[in-house]
């Protein structure tokens, strides 16, 4: 592919002085490509999971370990929209799956439907009074939103929970 550069961009590129890599560069250089080829076989395998979890829901349209499995996928992807689809589906077959409106949660916060995140950690805490991670969940997006009484109130009782969540 030709560069169109004007006179004085090329007399500046032909005017740089060429110098070799040192050790410290190279190395940081071959580190940079293996994390990236590291992240490339992350995706393939990602994206082959996609499809062989595909194939297994059409095989079975109520196999609803491939869904959740398939929206780990997709938001590790950060298809968020499409792991949102796969967890709508999972709470269709299992309505009283507490983790399925967490995750559904975590998805719409990545979206920024925050009141639609709300609505999916409280269910889950309506489904498992002892999910902290519900409660931590939904303080977050309180506290986003400027609603300190119902952060604090969500944040405490998550830390009351498990004590590995009082981090504010």
């Amino acid at each position: 592919q030709e560069l169109k550069l004007n006179e004085k961009q090329a007399e500046g590129i032909l005017g740089m002085p060429l110098r070799r890599l040192t050790n410290l560069e190279t190395k940081k250089l071959y580190k940079e490509l293996e994390e990236l080829k590291i992240k490339k076989l992350e995706l393939d395998n990602l994206l082959e999971s996609v499809k062989d979890y595909s194939k297994a829901i059409t095989i079975d349209p109520n196999y609803k370990k491939a869904y959740s499995y398939r929206a780990l996928a997709h938001y590790k992807m950060q298809e968020f929209d499409k792991a949102v689809s796969d967890l709508t589906n999972v709470i269709y077959l299992d309505q009283n799956d507490a983790s399925a409106y967490l995750y559904r949660g975590l998805n719409y916060y990545n979206l920024e439907l925050y009141t639609d995140a709300i609505n999916d950690y409280s269910k889950a805490i309506y489904l498992d009074p002892y999910y902290a991670d519900a409660y931590y969940n939904r303080s977050l997006i309180y506290g986003i939103l400027g609603q300190t009484d119902f952060d604090k109130q969500d944040s405490d009782k998550a830390c009351s929970i498990d004590p590995s969540l009082c981090i504010r």
